[in-house]
Formats: C-alpha cells, structure tokens, sequence
C-alpha cells in the first residue's frame, strides 16, 4: 500500500500534466480562433499548473524543517509571473479595443496581395492600415485600368 506522501505527490504530478496539456490546447485553440478570452484561460491553466509545481515540491520536501526564505521567494516569484501574464493580457485586450496600426509583418503580407493582382492593379500608394475589434481596414490609392 502507498504512502500518503507518495499518493500525494501522484496527485500533484497528474495535476501537473493536466494542466500543462489545458495550457497546450488552450492556447492551440485560442490563437487559431484569435481569442483572447481563450488565451487568457491558458494562463490561467499555466498558472494552476505553476501552483502544481509548488504542491509537488512541497510535498517532496514536507518533511524538512520550516523555512521562511524560500516561502517568501516562491510568493514573490507567483506573484511577478500573475503579474506579467495580466500585463499582457490587458495590453492586447486594449488593443483589440482600439484601432491599432497593423504590424510591419501584416502590412508586407497586405502588399504582396495587392502586388500579386498586377493585370488588375497598376500601381498603389500610401497604404494606411488600422485593426478595429475584428476587422482589418486598409486605405490606399491605386491606378486601375479598366478595360
């Protein structure tokens, strides 16, 4: 029969691996469907899988004396990581929230569309481009020559 410490430290490697296959789907997920509530939920599982990390280790090492020191540098440690994953999350919220300039990467794959329709296209310029909630809106000048 098992002890109760190697029970508990099965229960915090299988909540470890749940976790961290969540975190994979989830974010699989989120970026395919470009969800942000669906990403959030990611690190959301990140940090519960963190937290499963700290159960584990405590568990494997209950049987030592007490020690403040790496308490405090493990809360500090939870906390820096929450902090940086609302950081990132608020910031790209607010961004969806906003109209924001496309990224260089984005604004290259607009004009490779636009240049690939040469026969139609003659020629374009001052390409603007703006992302608000969902939508992606452009704003040029072209020549066309209709026939």
């Amino acid at each position: 029969m098992a002890s109760i410490q190697q029970f508990q430290e099965r229960v915090a490697m299988l909540s470890i691996a749940s976790n961290t296959a969540l975190v994979f789907l989830k974010v699989f997920v989120g970026a395919l469907i470009g969800s942000v509530s669906i990403l959030s939920e990611a690190i959301h599982s990140g940090i519960d899988t963190l937290a499963a990390v700290i159960a584990l280790f405590s568990v494997k090492t209950s049987h030592l004396p007490a020690d403040d020191v790496h308490s405090s540098v493990t809360a500090i440690f939870v906390a820096v990581f929450i902090l940086k994953a609302a950081y990132e999350l608020s910031a790209k919220a607010i961004g969806d929230l906003m109209d924001v300039k496309l990224s260089s990467d984005e604004e290259k794959w607009i004009r490779s569309v636009i240049v690939s329709h040469k026969p139609e296209i003659h020629g374009f310029h001052h390409l603007k481009t703006r992302k608000a909630g969902i939508f992606v809106l452009l704003n040029s000048i072209s020549r066309s020559i209709l026939k």
